[in-house]
């Protein structure tokens, strides 16, 4: 399987590291804003930021228009009543399970290659993930839970749409998904939360900036990256490094926002480096042997 090249593997870490953040982020910013106006906001904030990568769609239109609805409305309201219903931390593990039904559509739409030693790193990494946030999730085989398996399955699909869009860089890619899903969340939250422009004006600071934070860094350069590097590698290669994610998340948390680092904490935060180093320096070696000459 192709490995990521060391320009590439920088852009990679800009995209966790922005994601990261951007969990932290997110939990101060929708103290002081309902959950799917922020969505909305911060799609239409992102888009505009990206208006200088935008390229004319083409031929490609319709089918980032069936992105936008895909990952921005469908994916968002089961994540969203899933977490809702069955709490952020069920939620958090069960969603990971993105990672394993990327590299299994991986595998049957692209023909990528098969590793027990990936599918094994994969497994570790989301049990690291269960035991890290074990006291905070409650378990119970629900609807919601359900919600979120799907939301899950959902994002791990719109990653191979991505993919088999055509001609357009990363960047544009997202401004476009960006612009189009828009709308969408706001007319979500129009449904579901009423009118929230009447309140527009009472929003606090610390929101707003984090919405910032999560439109400009995250939701402009860090998709733009993302987006790139799906188009380029096989999602096998790029997706399970978004693992360690959450831990990075919780981490900052710690540090930034007062949370108590556990031992529970320290362990599963090791179980997951531990497979995301796995899974990186797999491919490193694997694209060495396979560059290396047979000796005559």
């Amino acid at each position: 399987m192709k490995a990521l090249s060391p320009l590439d593997t920088l852009a990679l870490l800009v995209v966790l590291a922005l994601w990261s953040g951007n969990f932290v982020a997110t939990k101060v910013g929708l103290n002081g804003i309902d959950v799917l106006f922020f969505c909305g906001w911060r799609f239409l904030i992102a888009g505009i930021c990206g208006l200088p990568f935008l390229r004319m769609p083409g031929k490609n239109l319709s089918y980032l228009l069936i992105i936008s609805l895909v990952l921005g409305t469908i994916h968002f309201a089961f994540l969203m009543y899933g977490i809702r219903g069955a709490g952020a931390g069920a939620s958090t593990i069960v969603y990971q399970l993105n990672v394993l039904f990327g590299v299994i559509l991986g595998i049957l739409l692209f023909g990528e290659q098969f590793s027990y030693l990936r599918f094994t790193c994969i497994l570790l990494a989301i049990a690291g993930l269960t035991v890290t946030l074990w006291q905070k999730a409650e378990f119970s085989v629900s609807l919601a839970l359900v919600s979120v398996v799907i939301a899950a399955f959902i994002f791990a699909y719109a990653q191979i749409m991505v993919k088999k869009v055509k001609g357009m860089p990363g960047f544009a890619i997202n401004t476009w998904v960006n612009l189009l899903a828009a709308p969408q969340m706001f007319l979500l939250s129009y449904i579901f939360e009423g009118n929230q422009w009447l309140a527009i004006s009472q929003i606090p600071l610390n929101s707003i900036l984090a919405l910032l934070y999560t439109s400009a860094l995250s939701g402009v350069f860090a998709y733009g990256f993302w987006y790139y590097l799906l188009q380029k590698y096989p999602v096998g290669t790029v997706l399970p490094m978004t693992l360690i994610v959450p831990l990075n998340g919780v981490l900052l948390s710690v540090f930034l926002l007062g949370e108590v680092l556990s031992p529970e904490l320290a362990f599963g935060g090791a179980m997951i480096l531990l497979s995301v180093v796995g899974i990186y320096m797999h491919d490193q070696i694997k694209t060495l042997n396979f560059g290396r000459r047979p000796r005559k």
